[in-house]
């Protein structure tokens, strides 16, 4: 039995030879398996960044400092950035009513980059330097209308008399209502800095925000709104996705996503300025 096996086997080889070699057939004793998605799993495999497209959209992005009130004297320049706590709730409270969506700097950038569809009426409010009264004043409010903003954090500046400790940053990324930034080391003019100290106010905020809250931080505010393409250069090779100035304006776009404007929403603000301030028809 085992010869007659084997001298079976034997033949069938043969003839597999020669079908080869007279044929060109090549014999197969693997089966090929089916791929799905071969263009999706291509794209995966490859790491390909989907295509940009060039794309612009108005929203209007809000600059906040201090929600605390304070008279414009002696200190006209800390009431400009401030905003009545009273005020601001009834700023929310306007946005819910006119159905406005508030997004974060993620969905802006993934719009404006990939397409990434956004809500019907979306805003973005930011808070710069990481001040108490955001955990204090604002927070509750957030909760209240079921909005959400961004603080742009000053590491050097956290736990300092007035200002956010790391205990207060870490809860506000518990709550779904707060997403948090970059605001430079120190809150230099950018500038104006050597090229060693520009990188270090820009690097070392990002590592240190990150390995203590625990999330990537991939947006900056740029203080007092200060850049130029030293800074940007500077920026792109520490891979932040986007980025915020102090320019006026509420029209974004692509090739800009490293000078992204916003308005100032400030002292003496009411709600019917403001309400002007976040129209985005021309």
């Amino acid at each position: 039995m085992k010869k007659f096996l084997a001298i079976t086997c034997l033949i069938l080889l043969t003839t597999a030879v020669i079908l080869t070699a007279y044929f060109g057939i090549k014999p197969s004793f693997k089966k090929t398996p089916k791929i799905q998605n071969s263009t999706s799993s291509l794209i995966t495999h490859l790491k390909i960044e989907p295509e940009i497209i060039e794309r612009e959209i108005k929203i209007p992005v809000l600059l906040y400092h201090y929600i605390r009130k304070i008279a414009p004297q002696p200190d006209n320049r800390g009431w400009n950035l401030s905003v009545p706590p009273t005020t601001f709730q009834q700023q929310m409270e306007y946005l819910q009513k006119e159905n406005y969506n508030t997004i974060t700097p993620d969905d802006l950038h993934q719009y404006l980059k990939y397409g990434y569809p956004l809500p019907d009426n979306p805003i973005l409010l930011t808070f710069d330097d990481g001040y108490l009264d955001f955990f204090e004043e604002v927070l509750p409010v957030l909760r209240d209308y079921n909005l959400n903003a961004t603080n742009f954090v000053v590491t050097n500046f956290i736990g300092r008399k007035k200002y956010m400790d790391w205990y207060h940053l870490r809860y506000l990324l518990t709550t779904d209502h707060v997403f948090l930034g970059a605001h430079t080391q120190n809150h230099k003019k950018l500038t104006q800095l050597d090229p060693e100290i520009l990188e270090q106010e820009i690097a070392v905020n990002k590592m240190t925000l990150e390995e203590w809250i625990g999330t990537a931080i991939d947006y900056l505010a740029y203080p007092y709104g200060d850049y130029n393409d030293e800074v940007l250069s500077v920026m792109k090779k520490h891979k932040f996705k986007a980025a915020f100035t102090t320019e006026s304006d509420n029209l974004h776009r692509t090739n800009k996503l490293l000078e992204l404007p916003r308005i100032k929403v400030g002292g003496g603000d009411t709600v019917q300025t403001f309400a002007e301030k976040i129209k985005t028809e021309n």
